[in-house]
C-alpha cells in the first residue's frame, strides 16, 4: 500500500516532464526511484523531488535532444516573439485605459477606435503564436502594423511605441518558420509561462513595492 501511494506521488512529479518523454520513460524512472525492495516510505525525499524537477526543466530546455543548442536557439526565437507580442499588447491596453481615465489631449473614443483595432489584431497574433499557428501569427503581426495605420494616422502621430511590437515580432516569427524538422517546437506550456511572466513583470510598479507618501519628499514648485 505504501509503495502504491509513493508511486502515485512520483508520477505526480513526473507530470512536470513533457508528455512524450513520460510515455517513453516514466515506468523506467519509477522502477529506478522505487526499486524492487519493499518500502514504508509514502513521500519522495526532497533531494529526489528536486532532482526530478531539475530534470524536467532540462528536458523542456532541450538538453536531451540530439542538438540541444539548436533546440535552445529555435525555441528561444519562438518564445522571444511571444514575449514581444505580449508586452506590446499590454502597453497598448495601458494606453486605452489611460485615455479613459485621464482624458487629456486625446479623445478616449478616438483612441479606442484606432488603438482598439491594433490591439485586437495584436492579441490575435499572440494567441495564434502560443497555439503554434506561426504562419497565421506572422500574417496577423503584419496586419497589426499595417491595417490600423491604413485606417487612421493615429499610430503614426502617436509615435513608435504603438507599433514596435509587430515590427520586431514579425521577423522573429518568419525566421521561426525555418526551424529544422529535427528540432521540436517549444512546448505550449512554456509559451503560456512566458506570456504570464510578461504580464506579471508588467504589473510590478516601476518604483517597486515600496510604500511612499505622495505628500512627502517632493520638490517645491518652481514658481
Amino acid at each position: 500500500m505504501s509503495s502504491d501511494v509513493l508511486e502515485k506521488r512520483y508520477r505526480l512529479l513526473l507530470r512536470a516532464y513533457p508528455a512524450d518523454y513520460r510515455r517513453e520513460r516514466a515506468d523506467e524512472l519509477i522502477d529506478t526511484l522505487i526499486g524492487d525492495e519493499p518500502t514504508t516510505r509514502r513521500w519522495p525525499s526532497l533531494r529526489q523531488a528536486a532532482s526530478l524537477i531539475r530534470g524536467a526543466l532540462r528536458v523542456h530546455g532541450g538538453s536531451t535532444a540530439p542538438r540541444p543548442t539548436a533546440v535552445l536557439f529555435w525555441q528561444g526565437i519562438h518564445l522571444g516573439a511571444i514575449a514581444v507580442l505580449a508586452l506590446g499588447a499590454l502597453i497598448g491596453l495601458d494606453d486605452i485605459v489611460e485615455a479613459f481615465r485621464f482624458g487629456g489631449l486625446s479623445d478616449p473614443l478616438t483612441v479606442l477606435r484606432n488603438q482598439g483595432i491594433h490591439e485586437i489584431v495584436l492579441i490575435a497574433a499572440l494567441v495564434a503564436l502560443v497555439a503554434g499557428r506561426a504562419r497565421t501569427a506572422a500574417a496577423l503581426a503584419v496586419a497589426a502594423a499595417v491595417a490600423p495605420t491604413a485606417i487612421s494616422t493615429y499610430l503614426f502621430a502617436n509615435g513608435l511605441p504603438q507599433w514596435w511590437a509587430p515590427i520586431v515580432a514579425t521577423p522573429l516569427i518568419i525566421l521561426g518558420l525555418r526551424r529544422p524538422a529535427d528540432v521540436p517546437p517549444a512546448p505550449r506550456a512554456n509559451a503560456v509561462l512566458v506570456t504570464a511572466g510578461i504580464l506579471a513583470l508588467h504589473l510590478i510598479p516601476a518604483g517597486g513595492f515600496r510604500m511612499v507618501d505622495p505628500g512627502r519628499g517632493q520638490p517645491p514648485p518652481p514658481w
